[in-house]
């Protein structure tokens, strides 16, 4: 029996992880799926390509990251039956935000972030200069937009669900 590991991305509850488990688990060729909520780590025990695995957890609305966090494939297979950590990102001069940017959620806050200030400076911190301008609004509703999305789209998916009752989106 082959063992796969692949790291899960775009959880965001147990029921999440859950429902790949269940989904990845009704495919032919499979004979266990376990999802470790906490490290992301989905291992997969059976004869199924790991190409089939990767499509059916995207078909469900999450994402499988490579070893290196680029969101492409399976980490490969291995004996041991020990769930590992999920990967750390790579070192840079800016470790902080080197983290911050290899995650989606947060990449699009700080994107936010940077379309807020030429408003928040011009609008707010120096109005003596009289640089007042429709595109600081725009730019700050693109903002919101932008830093919203995530969590639309979690809630979206957890009310599309067929794992969750029809109370909890109500």
């Amino acid at each position: 029996m082959d063992e796969q590991r692949f790291q899960i991305a775009g959880m965001d509850c147990a029921d999440c992880a859950r429902s790949i488990e269940k989904g990845v688990a009704r495919l032919d060729e499979v004979d266990s799926a376990e999802l470790n909520f906490t490290t992301g780590t989905l291992c997969v025990r059976g004869s199924a390509p790991a190409e089939r695995v990767v499509a059916r957890v995207r078909e469900l609305g999450y994402d499988v990251e490579d070893g290196r966090g680029a969101g492409a494939g399976a980490q490969g297979s291995t004996a041991s039956l020990e769930l590992s950590p999920a990967p750390r990102p790579p070192r840079s001069p800016a470790p902080l935000l080197a983290y911050f940017w290899g995650r989606g959620d947060t990449r699009a806050a700080l994107i936010a972030a940077l379309l807020v200030l030429p408003g928040l400076v011009f609008d707010e911190l120096l109005p003596g200069l009289g640089v007042a301008s429709p595109v600081f609004a725009g730019m700050a509703v693109l903002a919101m937009i932008i830093a919203g999305w995530p969590i639309a789209r979690s809630a979206v998916r957890a009310c599309a669900s067929t794992a969750r009752s029809p109370s909890t989106c109500s």
